[in-house]
């Protein structure tokens, strides 16, 4: 009977543990801390010297960027021209085209078609 009952307790954790690993919960960008705090012009000079450098130094790290908006949409804006931040929340009449901003998000990469460095899960930094 002991033996059962061990093998049956070794299942189950293994079983949770398989599951816990499997199913990882969800990054919530807005209560992390950002890794760095970078000006726009700065960071998109860095991926276009060194793209690979750039990749490993910034890739899916929380960064924060500050910057002037040249253009807004409902779900995303563009910082300096060269970097998409991505929202999960609409933008509407919360900030307009030159205005100077601070925003945390999730470094997804940079699109070398485009030239833009992408961000996704942002939030915006208020003062």
């Amino acid at each position: 009977m002991k033996k059962k009952l061990m093998f049956l307790l070794v299942i189950v954790i293994i079983g949770v543990s398989i599951y816990n690993y499997i199913y990882k919960k969800h990054r919530v960008v807005k209560f992390e801390e950002p890794s760095f705090i970078v000006d726009s012009n700065e960071i998109f000079s860095e991926f276009s010297l060194n793209l690979e450098k750039a990749n490993k130094k910034y890739l899916d790290k929380i960064i924060q960027i500050n910057g002037k908006i040249t253009t807004v949409n409902t779900f995303d804006i563009e910082i300096d021209q060269h970097i998409i931040c991505y929202f999960l929340d609409s933008l509407e009449n919360h900030i307009s085209v030159n205005d100077n901003v601070e925003v945390k998000g999730r470094c997804i990469g940079f699109d070398q078609l485009l030239d833009e460095i992408k961000l996704d899960q942002c939030v915006l930094i208020l003062k």
